[in-house]
């Protein structure tokens, strides 16, 4: 996703800036922006897929601006996940896994203690052979277009806000 800052206030900011100056007020205002972007997208990944916080958290990997390269990136890493990381509870007739926000049943599966206590679910009658079943990752999460378009709304209204807070402590020399 790309954004702009077509603010006056800002635009006026920055012309009255020299080039390492603003480099440096844009650098910190996009970073900070990088920040606020994780933080929700993980509260949002979390919320809408059920995936655990500690698991949204690892899979997420900020990519920083620096004054040469002002863009920063934050990408979803991961495969999808094994469905023991979703809430799961065993019934008589499966295994019932919260998954994008719902109760799912998977009739005949369990969880296997010598096995790390993943989920598996027969493929056939007999004992073998098992398949370990698996929900959502991070990544396949991020892509939704219902998680982007939120996202890119929030990063936006972010960026302004702090591109014209890092300009101004820049031009007046104010902190905060």
């Amino acid at each position: 996703m790309e954004l702009d800052i077509d603010n006056g206030p800002a635009l006026d900011l920055a012309a009255r800036l020299k080039r390492p100056r603003l480099n440096w007020a844009l650098r910190s205002a996009i970073n900070a922006t990088l920040k606020n972007v994780t933080t929700r997208s993980a509260k949002d990944i979390r919320e809408k897929s059920g995936i655990p916080s500690k698991k949204v958290k690892a899979s997420l990997r900020p990519r920083k601006a620096t004054n040469g390269n002002l863009s920063a990136t934050l990408t979803g890493y991961g495969k999808p996940l094994s469905l023991k990381e979703f809430k799961t509870r065993r019934t008589k007739a499966g295994v019932v896994a919260k998954i994008w926000g719902d109760k799912q049943t998977f009739k005949k599966a369990f969880a296997a203690p010598s096995l790390g206590e993943h989920i598996f679910q027969r493929v056939g009658k007999k004992r073998l052979p098992i398949k370990k079943l698996y929900g959502p990752g991070v990544a396949q999460t991020m892509g939704r277009p219902d998680v982007m378009e939120g996202l890119e709304d929030f990063a936006n209204e972010r960026l302004r806000t702090n591109a014209l807070r890092e300009l101004d402590r820049a031009v007046n020399g104010k902190k905060g």
